[in-house]
C-alpha cells in the first residue's frame, strides 16, 4: 500500500490491423506502460506499422494507493475491427498494522493502523494482505495462541530503525502462520538483534530473516524448513530439535550445552553454512547422513556432501561437553565416520549398517566413545588411540579395533574405562570385543594399567591376549566406584558417589573445572580405608561456576597411588554461552540477553579493570529467555567486567563500552 508493486509482463502482437492496439481505457488499481520503469498510467496505445504490431511487452503493476486487500481487474486489448483479447490481473495490497506494545498479540484491540499502534483495528487476523508489525516494545511473550492467515499476510518482528525486539513464543501459546502467511525478522538498530524464542512445539512458517536476526529453538520439535537463518540457536535444555530439510546459516549456529540438534536420514537433509559463518556445538549433534559429518570448501551445496556443509573454510568449534552422534537408522546404506582429532564425546549408534571410519586421518576423543549399534557389527580403524582425559568406551555387541597404540600419548593418571563387556575373566569377550593391533605387544604395560573394565559396578584390571584383544582380569581394583552423579540444588551443586568395596582408601579429592578443563581441587572427603560393603559419599559445591561445571574424583590410597573418575558435567543456571551484552554509549544503555533455567533474583555488577564498582542492580530473571536494559550513564568509554551472581553461581564476562 506504500509503493507500487513490481511488474508482470504481457506480450501482445497483431496483424492485419487498421489501427493500433489500445490497452485498457481506464484501470483502477493497476497501471500499464511500454517501459519497465517509467511512463505508467491507466492505459497505453501500441501503434501499428503497415497493419502490424510486432511482439511488444506491456508492463503491468499494482499502483501506489491501490485498494488494500485482494484485488482483481480485467485488462483489455482492442483494435478497431480486430478480435479483442482480455486478461485478468490479480494481486494483494498489504496493509500495515502495528502492535501497541501492551497486552496479548492475539487480541485485535492491541493492533492499529498508526505506527504507535493506535487507530483502526483489524477485523481479524485472517484477511489477505495484512502485515502485523511488532516494533513498539523490546520484549513480548505470547499469552494466547495466535494464528495469522491469508495470502500476502505476514508477521514482521522488529524495525531496522529501532532497538531489537525479543519475541518469546511461550509453551502452549504458539504463533501459527498458515501458508502462505509467513513470519519475517528484520535488522535492528545500533548493532542489536531482533529475536524469536520458540518454547512451543509448533513453530511459525518463516519468511525472510536478516543476517543479524536470532531464532532460538527451545522445544522438542521437527521442522522441514529450508529457510535462511541469521543466527540460529538450539538452546532448550533437555530438548531435541530435528531438521528434516536443508536450512541455511548466514551468520552463526550454536547448539547449547544440554540441548540436542538432529538431522534427518535423507540425502537432502543438510545444513549450508555461508562463507564466514560459524558453528559452535556445546551440546549434542546427531547426524544420519551417510557421507559424514562435515564438508568444508563446498561450492554448490547438495546431497553428495556431509551434514554440515561450509561454503568456505571450516569454522567449527566442538565444546568440551559436546557429543557427536552418528546414528543412521537405514540398514541399506553405510555411514562414514569422520576422522577428526577434536571430538569430545563420540557416539556411534543406530542400525547395523556397516558404519565405516574413513581410511586415514586422526581420531581424537577426549571424553567418551560409546558404541550402541543395534545388531552385531565390526568397526575397524587405522588409528592409534590417544588418551588425554578420563574416557569411556561402551560396547554393545560390537567389535572395535584400533591400530597398535604403544607409541601413542597416554596422559599419566588418566583412565580408560570399558563398559558393556561380557564374558569370563582372561578370555575373549562374548558380545563385543576391543582390540589394539594384532598381538599382545601393541600396548605398553603402563597403558594396560590405565585401562579399567567396569562390570556390574565392579572395576577390574586389564590384560591383552595374543591376538591383540584386551580383556578384564579377575583382579578387582582397590576401590570400585559404582556411581558418581551431580545435581543442581538451591544452595549449589551436590555431588554424590558410592563404592561397592574399598581397600587402602585414604580419601577422595574433589576437582572442578570450567569449559577450559583446568581442574582445581575444591575439597576432599575421607575414605573408609577397607570395606567390603557399599559406602555412600556426598560433597556440596557451594559456589559453582556459571554454566557448565566439570567434576573429577581423585581416589588416593595411603601409599600415594591414585585413580581418577569422571569427569561429570553439571550446569548451573547462569551460562556464559547464553549471555550477550550490547553496549550503546550513544544511548547510555546496556542491553543484556540472558537465559536461565529457573526464575530467580540475580545481582548485576559492573566493574572497571581496576576492580572499582561502576554499576550495581538487582533484578528478577524469568525462566527461559530474558532481555534486560540497564541505565549506564556513569560509564565512560572503555573495557569493563560484568558480573552476575545468583544462588546458582557466578558469571563474569568482559565487554567494551
Amino acid at each position: 500500500i506504500d509503493a507500487a508493486s513490481s511488474t508482470q509482463t504481457i506480450n501482445i502482437s497483431g496483424v492485419n490491423l487498421t489501427t493500433g492496439i489500445s490497452v485498457s481505457p481506464s484501470l483502477t488499481n493497476f497501471e500499464v506502460s511500454l517501459n519497465a520503469s517509467t511512463g505508467f498510467g491507466s492505459s497505453v496505445t501500441i501503434p501499428s506499422v503497415s497493419g502490424t504490431v510486432a511482439t511488444t511487452p506491456v508492463y503491468v503493476r499494482i499502483k501506489l494507493g491501490a485498494t488494500a486487500g485482494a484485488i482483481s481487474e480485467s485488462i483489455s486489448f482492442t483494435s478497431t475491427g480486430a478480435t479483442s483479447q482480455t486478461l485478468t490481473a490479480s494481486g494483494i495490497v498489504g496493509i500495515n498494522y502495528y502492535y501497541d506494545g501492551t497486552g496479548s498479540l492475539a487480541d485485535i484491540t492491541n493492533w492499529g493502523l498508526n505506527v504507535n499502534g493506535t487507530g483502526a483495528n483489524p477485523a481479524n487476523f485472517n484477511v489477505d494482505g495484512q502485515i502485523f508489525n511488532i516494533r513498539n516494545t523490546t520484549a513480548v511473550s505470547t499469552v494466547a495462541a495466535w494464528t495469522v492467515a491469508g495470502t500476502g499476510s505476514k508477521i514482521i518482528v522488529g524495525d531496522p530503525s529501532l532497538t531489537g525486539v525479543a519475541l518469546t513464543v511461550a509453551s502452549t501459546f504458539p504463533i501459527t502462520t498458515t501458508s502462505p502467511a509467513v513470519l519475517d525478522i528484520t535488522a535492528a538498530n545500533n548493532g542489536g538483534s531482533n529475536s524469536i524464542i520458540l518454547q512451543d512445539a509448533i513453530a511459525p512458517t518463516f519468511g525472510t530473516m536478516h543476517s543479524t536476526s536470532e531464532v532460538h529453538y527451545q522445544a522438542t520439535l521437527s521442522t522441514g524448513t529450508t529457510k535462511s537463518f541469521g543466527k540460529l540457536f538450539i538452546d532448550g535444555i533437555g530438548t531435541t530439535t530435528t531438521f528434516t530439510g536443508a536450512p541455511i546459516i548466514q551468520t552463526s549456529l550454536l547448539v547449547a550445552s544440554g540441548a540436542t540438534m538432529a538431522t534427518g536420514n535423507n540425502s537432502g537433509n543438510y545444513l549450508t553454512i555461508n562463507n564466514g559463518a560459524s558453528v559452535t556445538i556445546n551440546g549434542t549433534f546427531q547426524t544420519q547422513k551417510s557421507v559424514g559429518f562435515v564438508s568444508p570448501g563446498v561450492t554448490t551445496p547438495g546431497s553428495g556432501f556431509a551434514t554440515i556443509q561450509f561454503m568456505g573454510t571450516e569454522n567449527l568449534t566442538l565444546g568440551s561437553a559436546s557429543t557427536i552422534v552418528f546414528n543412521r537408522a537405514s540398514s541399506g546404506t553405510a555411514q562414514t565416520i569422520d576422522a577428526r582429532n577434536d571430538y569430545k564425546n563420540l557416539t556411534i549408534s543406530g542400525l547395523d549398517n556397516n558404519k565405516n571410519f574413513v581410511a586415514s586421518g586422526t581420531l581424537g576423543i577426549s571424553g567418551a566413545l560409546t558404541i550402541g549399534i543395534t545388531g552385531t557389527s565390526i568397526l575397524t580403524t587405522s588409528y592409534a588411540l590417544t588418551l588425554a582425559e578420563n574416557s569411556t568406551i561402551t560396547l554393545s555387541g560390537t567389535n572395535l579395533t584400533f591400530a597398535t597404540s604403544q607409541a601413542a600419548s597416554w596422559t599419566a593418571g588418566k583412565t580408560l574405562t570399558i563398559t558393556g563387556w561380557t564374558g569370563s575373566a582372561g578370555t575373549s569377550g562374548t558380545a563385543g570385543k576391543i582390540f589394539f593391533g594384532v598381538d599382545n605387544t601393541s600396548l605398553t604395560a603402563q597403558q594396560l594399567s590405565q585401562i579399567v573394565f567396569n562390570i556390574s559396578s565392579v572395576n577390574y584390571t586389564a590384560t591383552q591376549l595374543s591376538n591383540g584383544e584386551v580383556v578384564p582380569t579377575a583382579t578387582v581394583l582397590p576401590v570400585s566406584l559404582t556411581t558418581f552423579t551431580g545435581k543442581k540444588q538451591n544452595t549449589g551443586i551436590l555431588l554424590n558417589w558410592s563404592t561397592a568395596s574399598e581397600s587402602n582408601n585414604q580419601r577422595f579429592d574433589i576437582l572442578r573445572a570450567g569449559t577450559d578443563k583446568n581442574f582445581q581441587k575444591i575439597g576432599e572427603v575421607n575414605g573408609n580405608v577397607n570395606a567390603t560393603t557399599a559406602n555412600y559419599y556426598s560433597f556440596m559445591d557451594k559456589n559453582p561456576l556459571g554454566g557448565v561445571n566439570y567434576y573429577t574424583l581423585k581416589q588416593i590410597d595411603f601409599d600415594g597411588k591414585y585413580q581418577e573418575y569422571g569427569p561429570i558435567a553439571v550446569t548451573s543456571d547462569l551460562n556464559n554461552h547464553s549471555l550477550e551484552i550490547y553496549a550503546n554509549s550513544n544511548q547510555s544503555e546496556l542491553t543484556l540477553f540472558l537465559s536461565s533455567t529457573t526464575a530467580n533474583p540475580v545481582e548485576i555488577n559492573v566493574y572497571d579493570l581496576s576492580g572499582r564498582s561502576m554499576l550495581k542492580q538487582t533484578v528478577s530473571l524469568q525462566s527461559g529467555f530474558n532481555k534486560l536494559s540497564l541505565e549506564a550513564s556513569k560509564l565512560s568509554k572503555g573495557v569493563f567486567l560484568l558480573k552476575i551472581t545468583s544462588d546458582e553461581g557466578t558469571l563474569v564476562k568482559k565487554f567494551t563500552y
